[in-house]
């Protein structure tokens, strides 16, 4: 009789993948990309470097891992935030906004180096941007999601008061998508407040 694992066993595995990821997010997090090696995530996790090899059979198998969580978490998180506007303009700027403040993490440069990763998140913005009903077509939107992506990992290490530096950010996209001036600097002080938009 072949042997089936409980459901104890079960989340005891679960449990010790989920801490591997966990632990290898946290190592990017604190030494970067260079830094992510089998022995830093084991140490880091608590188990024989060997043991890694149970849960994931190469570092590439960890890290899709990682960047699919990583993605899931900040999609919800973007999705969540827009989802609370009613305006889709207004909506798309509160997607950015989140999304600016996610750029400012440890884990930013890494998670904007995947490709899987930031395609989620272009094809999130190309929803967002689609619906605002920017009188773009469909590659337009393409392109769009992609500067947006540009410009808020662009101006995330601006130096300059914070408020300032996403309100134009969000401001240069808005107006790239076709957005009038005025409409644009409304949407943005509603965010930050009138004194951080820029002239």
């Amino acid at each position: 009789m072949a042997y089936r694992k409980t459901e104890k066993v079960l989340a005891q595995i679960e449990a010790r993948r989920n801490s591997i990821i966990a632990s290898a997010i946290d190592v990017i997090a604190k030494a970067g990309m260079e830094g992510l090696t089998t022995d830093a995530v084991a140490a880091r996790a608590g188990i024989a470097n060997g043991l890694m090899y149970k849960y994931f059979p190469d570092k590439s198998e960890l890290l899709a891992t990682v960047f699919a969580k990583l993605l899931a978490r900040d999609l919800e998180t973007v999705r969540a935030a827009a989802s609370d506007e009613k305006d889709p303009l207004q909506a798309f700027a509160t997607a950015m906004a989140v999304f600016y403040e996610m750029c400012q993490s440890p884990l930013s440069s890494a998670c904007g180096a995947n490709p899987v990763y930031r395609k989620g998140i272009e094809n999130e913005f190309y929803r967002l941007i689609y619906a605002t009903g920017a009188d773009l077509d469909k590659t337009d939107v393409k392109y769009a999601a992609k500067a947006t992506m540009g410009a808020l990992y662009g101006l995330a290490g601006a130096h300059g008061h914070h408020g300032k530096v996403a309100s134009m950010a969000i401001l240069f996209v808005l107006r790239g998508i076709g957005v009038s001036n005025a409409t644009a600097r409304k949407v943005v002080a509603r965010m930050y407040g009138a004194a951080t938009v820029p002239a």
